[in-house]
């Protein structure tokens, strides 16, 4: 149990607490977790997830675990302030074209995925760096680039 805390505490914008509330609302059963992930069940994702409309601009997600999302959702808050972090660089770019609300769940979501990935396989957390995406996608980035200097 202390290893997975350490493992999950080295995710940005998660502290001993939210380590705790993952690990006791996820359940001890890492296997049963896992099942409801590749089934899409854990969380929701900000494309494709159902919703219900309410009122005229109103959406609401799904209900889920309300400790679980009140812990993740101030771990994402968290990342979204770290210095050159994947996490905080995936607000950023989401935050530009989605808003605040969905990028800050989008943060969150990711949080999760990453978490019961680490607790699944038993592996420690790997930071892919804040430029992460520029570097996977280099010629749109540079044809961006240039398109802003024209």
């Amino acid at each position: 149990m202390g290893e997975s805390i350490q493992r999950l505490k080295a995710i940005p914008g998660v502290d001993r607490i939210v380590a705790w509330t993952i690990l006791s609302e996820l359940g001890p059963d890492v296997e049963r977790v896992c099942r409801c992930a590749a089934r899409g069940q854990l969380g929701g994702n900000v494309s494709g997830q159902q919703r219900e409309r309410r009122q005229a601009d109103e959406w609401r997600t799904r209900h889920a675990n309300s400790y679980l999302r009140r812990m993740l959702t101030q771990a994402a808050w968290a990342a979204s302030r770290t210095k050159n972090t994947y996490l905080s660089a995936l607000y950023r770019r989401l935050r530009a074209r989605l808003g605040h609300n969905k990028a800050i769940f989008a943060v969150t979501h990711q949080i999760l995925v990453v978490a019961y990935t680490m607790l699944k396989r038993g592996e420690d957390y790997r930071e892919l760096g804040g430029d992460y995406c520029d570097r996977r996608n280099q010629p749109r980035v540079a044809k961006r680039l240039v398109e802003r200097l024209g």
